[in-house]
């Protein structure tokens, strides 16, 4: 029931003992009224005012039993003060932090004061309320930034020469960047050495002030100051992803995620539409691609299987043998000399035979095994396959040559539908040949 039952108590304005007051879900009660007795919520009902919304940035209040939270009382205010005792078994605190500017996640340590040395040498001391100190080590790139009210912008690039404890390490000025100043704090954005060091030159950056921010970058590989939001030591992206520069698919834009190396998903893929998978294409390199283009211009399909470490060698021989059968013992033009079926691909200047071939193959059953038998073999063959017993219930087993029969029965009746690239294609070959398309086929929007 939506329904709240109040049992008033006497008083100036009680409605009366033991009276009992329904407010359905449109009622409303004016003015003020006095309950000396208890007010009691059936479970699943709730008190709450017309502007209420959960949440840090709602409004309003609410007090519910069940609602909120199944089988549990729950309140929320905007403000509430406790003049006796709060007894509390569990206390959660949300705390809504911000900064400005970056977030690195990484070595970190905050600068009391520093030392000049001659040269481009400093020593830095190091904040070590706590025991917390820095957590720099031997040839870490680190740096401190920030912003003058001004908008000037303050940088200091160092590399680390030596440490000796957490509370002072000494270091060396980056080229042309500022001087040390106290009260700065400095992050490791990598390490100068070599495969020794190679676990202190990646860290994890997020930020929303950057060009093309918001995003969170995961970083490795990291050298030198400079070179820590280079495409080359940008590992994985989340967020905007304007600015990064993949080898094989290029300049990236919009929001998602993107990854160097391989992504390993135990759930489900959702998506509204596919993309390019790696593997079915070259470039005229002989190079993997997923770039249409560049397969177009030079490049190749490969053949079923793709690469050989995934069975592209025996794709290699089928298509082998469909060249044979249908090019080479027909006179037709064979491999690289048959005429492309994409009509942005150059036909071949060379020419080996005639057109494009065919292959049409006859056997004589008898031959192999008595006729009567084999029909008797297909027969059993026929029923086997159609009677496997289907993932969907509502769809039956098909042998081949069925969606073809299908096909033809339903577009016998109701005509051939095409889909957008062949409208596309049609319209080509008008313009090239200046035929006028059919009636009704016009450019796709």
């Amino acid at each position: 029931s939506n329904e709240i039952t109040i049992d008033a108590g006497d008083g100036d304005n009680a409605i009366g003992s033991n009276t009992a007051i329904t407010i359905g879900l449109a009622d409303t009660i004016g003015g003020a009224r006095t309950f000396s007795d208890d007010i009691i919520l059936s479970d699943g009902e709730g008190i709450t005012n017309s502007a209420y919304k959960s949440g840090f940035a709602g409004s309003g209040w609410n007090i519910d039993y069940g609602i909120t939270e199944t089988g549990k009382a729950s309140a929320e205010f905007d403000n509430l003060t406790i003049r006796g005792t709060m007894s509390v078994y569990e206390l959660l605190i949300h705390q809504v932090r911000a900064t400005n500017g970056s977030i690195w996640v990484s070595n970190t340590g905050k600068i009391e004061s520093a030392s000049f040395e001659g040269g481009s040498t400093y020593t830095l001391f190091f904040d070590s309320g706590s025991q917390a100190g820095h957590g720099f080590m031997n040839a870490d790139s680190i740096r401190s930034q920030r912003w003058s009210p001004k908008g000037e912008l303050y940088q200091s690039d160092l590399f680390v020469v030596s440490t000796n404890n957490t509370g002072s390490l000494t270091a060396t000025l980056s080229g042309s960047s500022d001087a040390p100043i106290a009260g700065y704090e400095y992050v490791r954005i990598g390490n100068i050495s070599g495969s020794a060091s190679s676990s202190r030159q990646g860290a994890i950056y997020l930020t929303s002030d950057d060009s093309n921010a918001p995003y969170i970058d995961v970083i490795d590989g990291v050298t030198h100051h400079g070179t820590f939001n280079t495409s080359g030591n940008i590992k994985t992206r989340m967020g905007k992803l304007s600015g990064i520069t993949s080898p094989t698919m290029g300049a990236l834009s919009g929001y998602g995620f993107y990854a160097s190396g391989s992504a390993y998903l135990e759930g489900t893929i959702n998506a509204t539409a596919g993309g390019y998978i790696g593997g079915w294409s070259i470039n005229k390199d002989g190079e993997n691609t997923i770039n249409p283009k560049e397969m177009i211009e030079g490049g190749s399909l490969l053949p079923i299987g793709s690469f050989e470490e995934i069975g592209g060698h025996k794709g290699y021989c089928l298509a082998s043998m469909v060249d044979i059968l249908c090019c080479v013992l027909s006179k037709a033009n064979w491999g690289p000399f048959a005429p492309p079926f994409a009509l942005q691909q150059e036909t071949p200047k060379i020419k080996v035979g005639k057109g494009i071939g065919h292959f049409f193959g006859v056997m004589e059953i008898d031959g192999f095994i008595d006729v009567l038998e084999f029909k008797k073999e297909i027969d059993q063959w026929i029923k086997v396959f159609r009677n496997t017993k289907p993932i969907n219930n509502e769809k039956k087993v098909l042998i081949p040559g069925d969606p073809e029969r299908i096909a033809m029965k339903f577009r016998s009746k109701k005509g051939i539908p095409l889909i957008k690239p062949v409208i596309k294609d049609l319209i080509d070959i008008s313009n090239k040949t200046g035929i006028e398309p059919p009636d009704g086929i016009e450019p796709p929007t």
